[in-house]
């Protein structure tokens, strides 16, 4: 769209009682030129009404959102007070799981993950989780990847995983790779367990900030 398209297009929203400012955008124009090219285009007393409510609404969107993020950062503030706290105790399982979330855990907001292809890992993780968090065993989810090259079915993987971790089938996932090679290349030397790579997560919004905050304090930081 050339400039005098775009000049043509402003005058005919700006009748049609859009404000200058969704125009630009819309154009991708700068704010300053539409107003300067619809200037001399009067607004019904209808159309000056539907902008002042509009404006007002965006205004009390704003407020609200600002009003959202200072309660998420009071609740990030207490969940880190948590995590001193806990670290404090000198709890061994909590230090432990604390270190192996450190060394491990993945960098997502709101989601406490946990990737080790050792079993006796994942254990202790999950132990950290259920006992020195006290996090429901029915948030925690579980995925494997895995291939199928050495001959064990799916099914066993899942009961194999099931039974160690004592987790319902229905939070476990597999994913079969079929591109056995380049998964084992990729994931190296493992143990004789039936998978390839083991995936721990909790939606836990609070575990994240206080576990860092655990993992910090525990280091003095």
């Amino acid at each position: 769209m050339t400039k005098r398209d775009k000049r043509e297009e402003a005058r005919s929203l700006r009748r049609q009682g859009i404000s200058i400012i969704v125009i630009a955008r819309q154009l991708k124009a700068p704010k300053s030129s539409v107003s300067t090219w619809c200037r001399d285009i009067q607004l019904t007393p209808e159309q000056e009404a539907a902008l002042q409510h509009s404006d007002a609404r965006r205004k009390a969107q704003v407020k609200g959102a600002g009003a959202n993020v200072a309660i998420h950062r009071e609740k990030r503030r207490r969940y880190q007070e948590q995590g001193r706290q806990k670290a404090c105790e000198g709890d061994p399982l909590h230090l432990a799981g604390c270190m192996l979330y450190w060394a491990e855990g993945s960098k997502r907001r709101n989601m406490v993950e946990f990737v080790n292809s050792d079993p006796e890992m994942m254990v202790l993780f999950n132990r950290f989780l259920r006992e020195a968090l006290s996090v429901d065993k029915e948030k925690i989810k579980f995925s494997i990847r895995c291939y199928m090259g050495n001959g064990v079915p799916l099914t066993e993987i899942e009961d194999y995983w099931s039974t160690l971790l004592d987790i319902s089938k229905d939070n476990i996932s597999l994913r079969d790779h079929l591109k056995s090679f380049l998964l084992s290349q990729f994931c190296g030397s493992v143990s004789d367990a039936p998978l390839r790579l083991n995936h721990f997560s909790d939606v836990g919004a609070g575990l994240r900030p206080a576990r860092y905050q655990d993992v910090d304090f525990s280091n003095g930081f």
